[in-house]
C-alpha cells in the first residue's frame, strides 16, 4: 500500500486468486471520528505476453465456403469481418455466393477492462471462382478446338519428324 495516495489504494504482488470482494473502511480524524465502509468486486487480470493473431488455413474462397478463422482467446475479443463484429473467440461464417465485395478482412481486437487492449495483423482473403478459366478457351463455344488445334498439329508433325530421323537416317 506504499504507492496508495487519499483517493486510491494501490496493491502489489497480487495474482488472480485473489479475485473477490475486499472492503474499505475510511475513517476521519478527530473530532468527528466518522467511518465510512464500502465494498466492491475487484479482479485481478493477468495481460496476455502475446497480442492476439489470426490465421486460416486457405488464402481465397468460393462463395458458399465455410470459413473457420480461430482467432485469440482472451477476456474480451472481437473478430471483425468486413466491419462486422463478432464476440466468439472463433470466426465461423459462411462466405456469401457473389458478394459485392469479393475480399473478406478479418482481424481480432482483444481486451481486459481498460488494462490491456492488443489488435491482430489483418487477415484478407480473397474470392475465386469457382470455375476457374480454361487456359486454353471456352470449350462452350468451340474457341478450345480453334486454340488447340494448331498446337496439336504442331506436335504431331514434330514427333513424326523426330521418328523419321531416328529411323531413316541417310548412310554416305
Amino acid at each position: 500500500v506504499a504507492a496508495s495516495d487519499q483517493s486510491r489504494v494501490t496493491l502489489t504482488d497480487v495474482d488472480r486468486s485473489m479475485t473477490g470482494e475486499y472492503q474499505c473502511e475510511v475513517s476521519a480524524d478527530a473530532p468527528l471520528f466518522h467511518t465510512d465502509i464500502k465494498a466492491a468486486e475487484m479482479v485481478v487480470v493477468e495481460p496476455p505476453l502475446i497480442n492476439p493473431n489470426v490465421t486460416s488455413d486457405r488464402v481465397s474462397y468460393i462463395g458458399g465456403d465455410h470459413i473457420r478463422v480461430p482467432g485469440f482467446t482472451g477476456n474480451h475479443v472481437l473478430n471483425y469481418s468486413n466491419g462486422y463484429a463478432s464476440s466468439l473467440a472463433t470466426l465461423e461464417l459462411e462466405a456469401a455466393a457473389l458478394s459485392p465485395v469479393p475480399t473478406l478482412l478479418i482481424r481480432c481486437e482483444a481486451s481486459i477492462f481498460e488494462i490491456w487492449k492488443a489488435t491482430s495483423h489483418t487477415l484478407i482473403l480473397r474470392e475465386r471462382s469457382a470455375n476457374p478459366a480454361s487456359a486454353l478457351g471456352r470449350s462452350l463455344t468451340g474457341a478450345a478446338r480453334e486454340t488447340c488445334l494448331p498446337t496439336i498439329i504442331v506436335l504431331l508433325l514434330q514427333v513424326f519428324l523426330q521418328f523419321i530421323l531416328q529411323n531413316y537416317t541417310v548412310v554416305r
